[in-house]
């Protein structure tokens, strides 16, 4: 299992933070249950490609029947383009999928609104912190208007700084 503070340490660019994965092996060694969430082990296992490690693994919540989930949002230097919202989606499917396979899933997604890009796209007329504002309010717009559901958290870097 990889946590945000561990990745943070050891590979600061590492962005698919995987708090409540783990395989099978470490949940044997924390005396967990590598079950699904209805308790049956009868489905197929799942194997994802962990980055930290450089393998696949097998997903197995560390908790049955919740998963949290950690990815990268948008920096909001300009409106969405076709590339934020395909990443954006493909990120909401694998969300709905692990709640229909596993159950409850926590996800997070964070909000870049303070960058270099940021900074330099600001106007005498409109501050960096409005524009900030003005873009992710954008890209809310253009995940709704294709489906893409909300984020359980939002966080944005300016809260952290």
């Amino acid at each position: 299992m990889i946590s945000t503070e561990v990745a943070a340490k050891q590979r600061p660019d590492y962005c698919w933070a995987m708090h409540s994965f783990g395989n099978a092996d470490q949940h044997a060694a924390a005396g967990l249950p590598s079950a699904t969430a209805s308790g049956s082990t009868s489905l197929a296992k799942v194997s994802i490609y962990d980055t930290f490690a450089q393998r696949k693994v097998e997903l197995c919540p560390l908790v049955p029947g919740e998963i949290r989930m950690y990815v990268c949002g948008p920096t909001v230097q300009s409106g969405p383009g076709i590339h934020h919202l395909r990443a954006a989606l493909a990120f909401d499917l694998w969300r709905r999928w692990l709640v229909r396979r596993y159950g409850r899933v926590t996800f997070v997604r964070n909000v870049t609104d303070i960058d270099d890009k940021v900074l330099q796209n600001a106007t005498p007329t409109e501050p960096w912190w409005a524009l900030a504002y003005r873009m992710e309010r954008e890209f809310s717009a253009a995940y709704a208007a294709i489906g893409i559901l909300p984020p359980t958290y939002e966080p944005r870097a300016t809260a952290s700084i």
